[in-house]
């Protein structure tokens, strides 16, 4: 699951936790934890009332429920609440219990992108734009909601392994942490005054829009900046704008050039420098006009290379990485095929089978519902025939013997009769 930056000594405030062994509003017990910072801690916890795991965050107990925090952690909530796509992480529960406000998520089983970063290196092109591609359909949706990310980082994009019929799709995105996120609808927002008034900055300095850093009011146009330095990092290992303050990495996004990433990294494809360059530009009105535009973008990457999306009522059938690839003129590029198959056993009884693929729609946003349809249908309707048609029973050729001996002699027997003497 997505956490806050936790520090080396999560393991030694695991052990001393007061919390951990808690169940909160009678159904959520805490069991683990999985990383704390600044706004409070998260849990790995099992919710009796679905009995599933679930990651549970939980405000710092020094805030009390009408401090800022706790206005901003209630904001990241109804966001959430507001969003409904398989690549955004879903939230179950959201409520305050012995004092504590807690926000109830599912428990993701995977590693975040930084981590992902940290120990592969530099990513191929391909994996790259596969993983952008299910961020920006994430984004899109958001956006549509009228919700802006505003700290979207490596640190918030979760990789997971999903299992869809016959493979298991690798490097499924969620896409976390909507604390920062900027609800546009004014009428969202029943607090008596905005939580973050202009001029105030929050987000994550390496990866914020010009806009962001001055302060000034967002769109989705400034998330659509922060895939691009995110893009810059997966591509190069590093960030386009380095300082010794935050206040310098601030002022160096608002006025100094992006490098191109070529120039740090030769075997950058160019066409994927092209889109990181575009979504990089100052002025909001150069970038790609929405998130779908720029996944369409990197979509047009894993087609060139026989490469696609999952979508809701197909299994997805994507190879693995070319070894005559461009991302293999990279001296530590990773790679990793996007699929992999899984042992399949056939049933001995006929079972309803509703396929999990109609559950990761990440690339039409209005799929055709007939092929939909046909996805969700149970297994056991989609041949109807099967228990109409009669079984076919083969038996031995020597047991026709007595039937055809008696068929000869009613035809002697008719024929005597008929021409013999009366």
């Amino acid at each position: 699951m997505c956490s806050e930056n936790s520090p080396d000594s999560v393991m030694t405030e695991a052990t001393i936790d007061p919390l951990l062994g808690r169940t909160l509003a009678d159904r959520l017990e805490l069991i683990e934890l999985l990383g704390s910072g600044a706004m409070g801690k998260v849990y790995r916890a099992h919710h009796h009332g679905l009995d599933k795991p679930v990651a549970i965050k939980i405000l710092a107990p020094s805030d009390g429920p009408g401090a800022p925090s706790a206005a901003r952690f209630k904001a990241e909530a109804r966001a959430a609440c507001r969003l409904d796509h398989p690549n955004s992480v879903r939230v179950f529960d959201f409520g305050q219990a012995d004092g504590l406000l807690y926000l109830a998520m599912e428990y993701l089983p995977g590693r975040d992108l930084q981590e992902i970063l940290r120990n592969d290196g530099i990513l191929g092109t391909y994996r790259t734009a596969w993983i952008m591609a299910q961020v920006t359909s994430a984004l899109g949706a958001a956006h549509d909601a009228g919700v802006v990310h505003r700290d979207l980082k490596p640190g918030n994009i979760m990789l997971i392994d999903r299992p869809a019929e016959s493979e298991v799709v690798l490097d499924f995105v969620k896409v976390c942490d909507f604390g920062l996120a900027k609800i546009l609808d004014p009428g969202a927002e029943p607090s008596t005054g905005p939580l973050t008034a202009q001029g105030t900055i929050f987000g994550t300095p390496a990866y914020m829009s010009p806009e962001q850093a001055q302060g000034l009011a967002v769109d989705g146009r400034s998330d659509i900046y922060s895939c691009g330095v995110v893009l810059y990092k997966m591509m190069t290992g590093r960030t386009p704008f380095r300082g010794g303050s935050a206040t310098d990495i601030l002022m160096r996004h608002i006025l100094e050039p992006v490098v191109p990433p070529s120039a740090l990294h030769g075997a950058v494809d160019p066409a994927m420098e092209r889109i990181i360059l575009r979504c990089m530009a100052k002025d909001r009105s150069d970038r790609f006009e929405s998130a779908r535009q720029l996944r369409d973008a990197l979509r047009d990457i894993l087609n060139a290379g026989g490469l696609d999306l999952p979508y809701a009522g197909a299994t997805l059938k994507a190879p693995a990485i070319d070894a005559r690839s461009l991302d293999q003129r990279a001296p530590t590029p990773h790679h990793r095929p996007l699929t992999q198959p899984v042992e399949t056993r056939r049933p001995t009884t006929i079972d309803t089978d509703y396929r999990d693929t109609a559950m990761i729609d990440t690339l039409i946003e209005e799929p055709d519902s007939a092929r939909l349809m046909t996805t969700l249908a149970p297994t056991d309707a989609l041949d109807d025939t099967r228990d109409r048609l009669p079984p076919v029973r083969h038996v031995p050729w020597w047991t026709w013997i007595p039937g055809a001996l008696a068929l000869m002699l009613t035809g002697v027997l008719a024929a005597y009769l008929l021409l013999g003497p009366h």
